[in-house]
């Protein structure tokens, strides 16, 4: 049933003139249902009393979704007739819960069985029908169902627990979501553990850091060091950072769904840029952790070739007094100097105990770098992105 008429039934028979005793009248045929466990439905007459049947008529138990003496006299044959004792069952738990002294456990036995066994299923209601005053049923319900695991197994008491099952999940409230993580460890039931554990939603896990230039690869880190441009570049960030105070920070959001990425770059402590990237969990390539020195090898190879190209040269100049020794001396120095300075450059913060750095690949081809990520929070993301 769609829940948008439940909903429509919830505020229809709140609306009602006879409101009350709608709700008196389904509350006496659902709780009748529930005490002699009868599947079976029932006229009126066998179900309440003259007296407990109040002084309503079937003229006022009309609404726009149906007549409600109608469906409980017979049963309901429609959809809004279904939605509206729904609906009513939903405002009657609300006011026996109110009623109740202590943490009776009654309501929520009845409100598993009818849903199991009845068309009187308040589940996708209870979180409207009870507002503030829910955690406290859900803990009930929470109860119940360890009962009902305990107990012998049943048909019906098997019936019953699937449905406050359902229940716990149809729910958004917090002390419904409580419960059903307090459940997932203290279930023995298989069936019920695997419904539990497909439906529970991980919380969003939130790593904090600095926004990174994405890796070079080896071929374009030595096309750089040969031009200058990585000398030039790694000149330019040290004196970014330490005139101008440059700075990315960047917030990781990684859920099962997505990861996004937000980050600001600051100026002299003022924010010049923002962005929000987000990458679906389809369009995400890979997503990796590096450690620490990952690219330590190949940029100390490239260090010394520099360096020994520099000192070879230096000797060999100072050897035979070539026509221009010192443009070549000079050019190696850039070369070597730009080599150590972008490796000291990318790896300030990643060298530091209990960081790292995650690189984020989309299938698109946007890639997203952050560091200074605490690498225990860094593996429990990507431990949860990486589950099915």
């Amino acid at each position: 049933m769609s829940e948008a008429i439940e909903a429509q039934a919830f505020e229809v028979v709140s609306k009602h003139a006879r409101f009350a005793d709608l709700v008196a009248l389904t509350e006496g045929v659902a709780v009748h249902a529930a005490t002699a466990r009868s599947v079976a439905w029932r006229p009126l007459a066998e179900s309440l009393s003259e007296s407990e049947r109040g002084s309503l008529t079937v003229a006022d138990c009309e609404t726009e979704l149906g007549n409600v003496w109608t469906a409980l006299e017979a049963g309901p044959k429609t959809e809004g007739e279904r939605a509206l004792l729904r609906a009513l069952w939903a405002h009657a738990v609300a006011e026996g819960r109110k009623k109740a002294t202590g943490d009776d456990p009654t309501w929520a036995a009845r409100v598993g069985w009818l849903a199991a066994y009845t068309p009187f299923d308040a589940t996708t209601l209870l979180d409207r029908a009870l507002g503030d005053a829910g955690d406290a049923f859900w803990a009930a319900l929470g109860a119940r169902l360890l009962q009902l695991d305990a107990g012998p197994t049943e048909s019906a008491g098997r019936g019953e627990a699937l449905a406050a099952v359902a229940a716990l999940l149809s729910s958004d409230s917090s002390g419904a979501k409580e419960e059903v993580t307090r459940l997932a460890s203290a279930l023995t039931d298989k069936t019920l553990l695997r419904l539990l554990s497909a439906h529970r939603t991980a919380a969003p896990s939130e790593l904090r850091g600095k926004l990174d230039a994405v890796p070079r690869g080896p071929v374009a880190t030595v096309v750089l060091a040969v031009t200058g441009i990585l000398f030039i570049s790694a000149v330019a960030r040290l004196a970014a950072r330490l005139a101008l105070a440059y700075q990315r920070p960047a917030d990781v959001t990684v859920t099962a769904d997505a990861v996004r990425v937000r980050s600001r770059t600051l100026l002299l402590g003022r924010t010049i840029r923002e962005r929000d990237i987000v990458l679906g969990r389809q369009g995400l390539l890979r997503a990796v952790r590096e450690v620490r020195h990952a690219s330590a090898a190949f940029y100390a190879g490239l260090f010394a070739l520099g360096l020994g190209s520099l000192v070879g040269v230096r000797v060999f100049v100072d050897g035979v007094r070539a026509a221009s020794p010192s443009l070549l001396f000079y050019g190696l120095l850039i070369v070597t100097s730009g080599i150590a300075l972008d490796f000291l450059l990318a790896r300030v913060g990643i060298g530091r105990s209990g960081t790292c750095r995650v690189l984020f690949v989309g299938r698109d081809g946007e890639s997203v770098c952050v560091r200074d990520i605490d690498v225990a929070l860094a593996d429990a993301a990507l431990g949860a992105l990486a589950r099915p």
